[in-house]
């Protein structure tokens, strides 16, 4: 092996390390956090006010789960999560489908113009419509409802552009192919548009399920009572404007992050996948 390789060698190998080096300290910051959430959910309030800091506790309890569960009445805010959770995502792959098969595979006039638009809408901040979506949702009495949680969310734009761009991926043959067997628009994409796609479909339900999920401004908005509060809603309430029970806090915490982190191991590959398809045509 000549100098000139061997110092080429040399100098990948030292770009190897150093990369690995950095993606480790990463790998660490960013887990920390996650770490110190769980081990503070098995603390007692005294070791979470403690100077020195304390990582772990001394005395396991699950004092703090039975609290949450109980009197916080955790269960009812889960039961409302998850309501209003399917709720989104079906009406969101149903209707974002539906918009983004049309954009795709539709030729009807003013086709690229109405996707521009809806692109341009994209780009403003959810919280400035959110005056107008309470005042409709109140207007039709449907304040205090899973109805009034979970309709407003439907729409998704994003949703729109991303099932549009795995409809445009999928080779035209197939849908000339269905066309000669005789299948209309519902049949091309029913039958194989959805299939196909099915990718983006779980792509779409991830990024519904963690938006929904962890969303906290609209359920606070638009419910006045106990009975329709969400996760997030009961999570901001242990808060307290001059005491926080951390050790009650993170409890709450870990049993929220617990189902985002089941749903994206089941779905990671598709996610995956999904979201590195998704640009292949325009």
């Amino acid at each position: 092996m000549t100098d000139k390789k061997r110092r080429g060698k040399t100098k990948i190998q030292g770009i190897q390390i150093v990369s690995f080096a950095v993606l480790f300290l990463g790998l660490i910051v960013m887990i920390l956090p996650f770490l110190w959430m769980v081990l503070t959910a098995f603390k007692t309030y005294a070791e979470t006010v403690q100077i020195p800091i304390v990582w772990f506790p001394k005395t396991w309890t699950l004092e703090n789960f039975e609290y949450v569960l109980t009197t916080m009445n955790f269960l009812l805010y889960y039961k409302n999560s998850l309501i209003m959770v399917v709720g989104v995502i079906a009406g969101q792959l149903f209707v974002c489908s539906l918009a983004g098969y049309a954009f795709a595979r539709i030729d009807f006039k003013f086709r690229s113009q109405l996707f521009l638009f809806l692109m341009a809408v994209l780009m403003v901040p959810g919280q400035m419509t959110i005056i107008a979506r309470y005042l409709l949702i109140y207007n039709l009495h449907l304040s205090d409802t899973y109805t009034g949680l979970i309709l407003p969310l439907v729409p998704s734009i994003f949703g729109t552009f991303l099932l549009r761009q795995f409809f445009m991926g999928i080779p035209a043959e197939l849908e000339e192919a269905a066309r000669i067997d005789g299948c209309g628009y519902w049949g091309i994409y029913s039958r194989i548009m959805l299939p196909l796609a099915k990718g983006g479909l779980v792509t779409l339900a991830i990024f519904a399920f963690n938006s929904t999920w962890n969303d906290l401004m609209w359920p606070l908005i638009i419910t006045n009572t106990e009975e329709y509060r969400v996760l997030a809603v009961a999570v901001a309430t242990i808060k307290g404007a001059y005491d926080t029970k951390n050790n009650l806090l993170m409890a709450a915490s870990v049993m929220v992050t617990i189902p985002c982190v089941l749903v994206f191991a089941a779905g990671q590959k598709q996610f995956i996948e999904g979201v590195a398809s998704t640009g292949i045509k325009g």
